[in-house]
């Protein structure tokens, strides 16, 4: 899987109460192109810029989080929750190796990702997890996602071998502007201060 592919345009959310319809099928990428710059923007920016990560998300969204332990589980929803949870987490610098990105196209033109892979912490510690997002379409002058609906969950220490050989592992160096000039992105989030008002998740200038 290649680490930079060309996922569709930046949507802007639609002004509260309107609707509009999404993009038809012919004019969509596959499921997997969109899945997979997903994946490699989120967790560069995991990587490199923590505290940005909400910018991937709306106050409409939801985020599930849990441990080895199948009753251990915290759900939180609100940009301000997402962002104070991603940030208790300790996640900052963590270096994502990714084993499996499976996409599908779902309702009203969203995506669903289920990402397989493992984290190693600044410490070295090495943990393998499982997660899931929903991306929701947005629909406005122009187009792109946001993360809806994200699940996930470390798997327990007897699994969580991290391959020798990931499919896709986020870059060491952070990404510089020429680099993302050569692989448009469609939700990468741009370097502004979090707000209680839902914003489009689409790429800096």
């Amino acid at each position: 899987m290649s680490s930079t592919v060309v996922a569709p345009p930046s949507v802007a959310p639609p002004a509260p109460g309107s609707t509009a319809p999404a993009a038809s099928s012919a004019s969509r990428p596959p499921a997997h192109v969109v899945g997979n710059s997903f994946v490699n923007q989120y967790y560069t920016v995991l990587q490199h810029n923590t505290k940005l990560m909400h910018r991937f998300y709306q106050d409409r969204s939801v985020l599930t989080h849990g441990g080895p332990e199948s009753n251990k589980v915290e759900t939180v929803t609100s940009l301000k929750d997402i962002h104070n949870k991603v940030i208790q987490l300790g996640l900052d610098g963590a270096r994502a190796e990714i084993s499996s990105v499976d996409s599908q196209y779902s309702h009203e033109g969203g995506v669903i990702v289920q990402v397989v892979g493992g984290l190693t912490m600044k410490d070295g510690t090495k943990r393998k997890f499982v997660q899931t997002f929903f991306l929701a379409e947005m629909v406005a002058p122009t187009k792109g996602y946001y993360v809806h609906n994200d699940i996930f969950r470390y798997l327990p220490t007897s699994e969580g071998v991290v391959p020798a050989a990931p499919v896709y592992a986020a870059p060491s160096p952070a990404p510089t502007p020429a680099a993302e000039a050569a692989a448009p992105a469609a939700v990468v989030p741009p370097p502004r201060a979090m707000s209680s008002d839902a914003a489009a998740v689409v790429p800096p200038p």
